[in-house]
């Protein structure tokens, strides 16, 4: 379920802020998750892959997301494309910290949940402030992301 679906569902059963709350907090929980596992299972493979394209891409990313961990996660995070289990695993895979993938994550993770809590709650009549909130938290989300995306380490994947 991504969590856009699961903010708007918050936002209109518990209120905007009460939703937003709520979903921030399963999602931080679930991308660590995701995180560990993917550390768990995956990262002595990952980082002996042997050699090859795979080998030479993996240890590219891993360069990167261990270089900037924080700037890395948050820009991705920010930007409303992409898959946050894709990039839960792959953080998991690389050898960074946990504690800068979890800050980026919950503040990459606000915008977009504040946006569809915000849609949820202002599901009723007379909200339309909600709704234009929810627009300004998207574009700027967005913008704030391709600034990072252009001005980072992290275009060059």
């Amino acid at each position: 379920l991504p969590r856009q679906a699961a903010a708007f569902a918050a936002g209109l059963a518990y209120g905007a802020l009460e939703g937003l709350t709520l979903v921030t907090v399963a999602s931080v929980l679930g991308s660590v998750g995701g995180f560990y596992w993917a550390r768990w299972a995956g990262q002595g493979w990952a980082l002996h892959a042997g050699s090859g394209r795979l080998a030479e891409s993996l240890v590219r990313l891993d360069g990167i997301l261990t270089g900037r961990p924080f700037l890395s996660v948050l820009t991705l995070r920010l930007l409303p494309v992409g898959s946050a289990l894709l990039l839960n695993l792959l953080c998991g895979l690389s050898g960074m910290a946990v504690g800068p993938f979890v800050l980026a994550t919950l503040l990459g993770a606000l915008p977009q949940n504040a946006m569809a809590a915000l849609l949820g709650a202002g599901a009723g009549v007379g909200t339309a402030w909600q709704y234009g909130a929810a627009v300004v938290l998207f574009v700027l989300s967005g913008a704030l992301g391709v600034w990072l995306w252009r001005h980072s380490r992290v275009a060059t994947l």
